[in-house]
């Protein structure tokens, strides 16, 4: 899949959306935070609920590295030049998790003002799919 996955201390998301939406911001940010570990950030191989790492660089632009604050500080530049104006980091390996089992799919979109809202199986899926 096209998407990012964390593991939380209460189980596995996984963040899935259209590129620019956030998926890599807020990936960075549970993955840095207290209990967070990072599986991967632009794709995840998964079977049912078990999500698996694809180890690779964060691609985060300037204004997501400000946003992150203290938690980007122990984010590690990669020397490569990638796509969108978009800088490739590395988390720390202790930061990183290669298997975890899902509780929630995350779909973040842009909005005018922030909110949350459940949906069912079905919808997301189908979201998912569209992103693919």
């Amino acid at each position: 899949l096209h998407a990012g996955a964390v593991e939380t201390p209460r189980g596995g998301l996984l963040l899935a959306g259209p590129s620019g939406v956030g998926k890599s911001t807020l990936t960075a940010a549970l993955g840095t935070a207290e209990g967070g570990h990072l599986l991967s950030d632009t794709f995840v191989v998964h079977r049912g609920t078990t999500l698996w790492a694809v180890p690779e660089p964060l691609l985060l632009d300037r204004w997501s590295m400000e946003w992150l604050g203290e938690a980007g500080r122990v984010l590690t530049e990669v020397p490569h030049n990638y796509a969108l104006g978009r800088g490739g980091y590395s988390i720390p390996r202790s930061r990183y998790q290669q298997r975890s089992e899902a509780v929630a799919v995350v779909l973040p979109r842009r909005a005018p003002e922030p909110y949350l809202r459940r949906i069912d199986g079905a919808q997301a899926l189908s979201r998912i799919d569209a992103f693919d």
